[in-house]
């Protein structure tokens, strides 16, 4: 039964994504009919298990949990006295804590062979289609359709599933497959951010398995550093898709407009009065509200909407959950490369794009989180058993 709750968490998020990639695809909406009952029911599923199964223990195995839970609150508060669209915000805002917390607390959640292939089934039709749709543009990708900019992002259901395949074999291949997606997509955020967490989960990948192993990673890594160069000369010659030339006008368009936004962000921000400062402006969305568009970096996002309070909670979640990953490669624990891999994806991203109040993108980090944490509690349980021979 164990088992068969991890399939069905897996199952009912993998049909939330696909339901937004039918639509952002300019496909279908059927399936949208589900997404409010999807949601509630994985929100009835934790309740339950808080309430009515033998996983409250595992909430006091990291004090970082308090934290996500005042951080909640305050969103709560903030969003119940300011928001014009209630359950929407709540949605956007705190359904992706409830991804966490569900995987988390799942009682012992062990491997299943079925979890493993649904992952690997889904991660090739999330890579299908959108080298697809990227190369067959639908009616979607027109800048004044409304989800035109899901459409344009919709690289990070790639990126942000990742760190789950790189928990099995042939890691390797999965990586490949998201570095040839995020070539075609021509996204510098998803570059760098795929870049720069790869990177980390070699070293780290390397770190634990001892320098032993260095010689059997050399055709690896001598495999992700040609094969970038090959893709990239091809597809910026066949198709007008050159990324790195993107990096070299960001002076000149200042990160595609990016600098402005935070430039009158933060003007704005200092120009507050004192409680804006310190409460923020008035629950999820004050930036949109106020510039017409959103900050496209959580930090600033959070710092504006939600104030001083708000961003010193959101940053003590991040490196609490940063030194919980340290944890795990100290005590060289099998999931510690992929789970600093989705730390540092998530912080790149995060500092570039946003991702935290978009949970259609970042719902497999967040539930990946919580799947790591609930699998170390149990490799924490399984050692203190052994020594006790």
């Amino acid at each position: 039964m164990r088992n068969h709750k991890c399939l069905l968490y897996m199952f009912l998020l993998v049909t939330l994504c696909i339901n937004n990639l039918l639509m952002l695809n300019g496909v279908t909406n059927a399936l949208d009919i589900v997404r409010i009952p999807i949601q509630l029911l994985m929100i009835i599923f934790f309740v339950f298990q808080i309430f009515y199964q033998k996983s409250r223990n595992s909430l006091a195995s990291f004090n970082f949990i308090i934290t996500i839970c005042f951080y909640s609150l305050y969103l709560l508060i903030q969003i119940m006295l300011f928001s014009t669209n209630y359950m929407n915000d709540l949605s956007n805002s705190l359904f992706g804590i409830i991804c966490f917390l569900l995987f988390y607390t799942a009682p012992c959640l062990q491997d299943n062979k079925y979890v493993k292939k649904m992952l690997f089934v889904t991660y090739l039709l999330f890579s299908v289609s959108f080298l697809y749709f990227r190369f067959v543009p639908p009616v979607t990708s027109s800048p004044f359709s409304d989800y035109h900019p899901q459409y344009v992002n919709s690289i990070y259901y790639v990126v942000c599933m990742l760190p789950f395949l790189l928990c099995y074999e042939k890691k390797t291949l999965y990586f490949v497959i998201g570095l040839i997606c995020v070539m075609a997509s021509g996204k510098q955020g998803a570059f760098v951010g795929l870049t720069v967490a790869g990177v980390i989960y070699y070293i780290i990948d390397i770190k634990m398995r001892g320098q032993a192993i260095f010689s059997k990673m050399i055709f690896s890594i001598i495999f992700l550093s040609v094969l970038p160069m090959v893709m990239y000369s091809y597809l910026s010659k066949a198709y007008s898709m050159d990324i790195l030339g993107g990096f070299e006008t960001m002076v000149e368009d200042g990160g595609n407009g990016r600098m402005e936004i935070y430039e009158k962000i933060l003007n704005l921000f200092y120009n507050s009065e004192t409680l804006e400062m310190i409460f923020g402006h008035g629950g999820l969305g004050s930036v949109s509200k106020t510039l017409g568009i959103s900050a496209h970096n959580d930090f600033l996002e959070v710092l504006f909407d939600f104030g001083i309070v708000g961003i010193l909670l959101y940053f003590s979640i991040i490196l609490k959950l940063f030194f919980v990953g340290l944890r795990f490669v100290r005590d060289k624990f099998q999931l510690a490369p992929a789970f600093m891999f989705s730390i540092v994806l998530f912080i790149v991203l995060s500092m570039i794009s946003h991702l935290v109040f978009i949970l259609k993108y970042a719902m497999f980090l967040f539930s990946f989180w919580g799947y790591c944490l609930n699998k170390y509690v149990s490799y924490e349980k399984k050692n203190c058993s052994n020594s006790s021979y």
